[in-house]
């Protein structure tokens, strides 16, 4: 991708990107691996922080692929709908309507584990 599409996806996704510390949506950058291809990067390796949150690589999947949330509430475990679920599903799908561009998307519809 172009480095020019891979700002509009940057800025597309960030856009989408539920925010809560903000840490996640600093976490998403544009990785080059040499002139003309460019990649999309969400979340960062696990240890590392921004702004005193761990924004993971597997909290920007979980944000993304849970249908349902698993909590804790006075003891009691809680389970609520994800108001963010595929969010990054659906910043990809407009950019590329955006773009006008002709690309097939396959999504893997399963639940992730521990989910009911």
């Amino acid at each position: 991708m172009t480095f020019d599409m891979a700002m509009k996806l940057l800025y597309r996704i960030k856009a989408a990107c539920p925010v809560d510390s903000g840490a996640l949506k600093q976490s998403i950058t544009i990785v080059q691996f040499n002139a003309k291809r460019f990649v999309i990067q969400i979340g960062n390796n696990s240890g590392k922080e921004i702004n005193g949150s761990t924004a993971t690589k597997v909290y920007a999947a979980l944000t993304n692929n849970m249908k349902n949330l698993k909590f804790k509430k006075n003891g009691q475990p809680k389970t609520i709908r994800n108001p963010n679920y595929q969010w990054v599903n659906k910043a990809i799908e407009q950019w590329i309507e955006d773009n006008q561009l002709n690309i097939a998307l396959l999504y893997d519809d399963e639940e992730q584990e521990g989910e009911e």
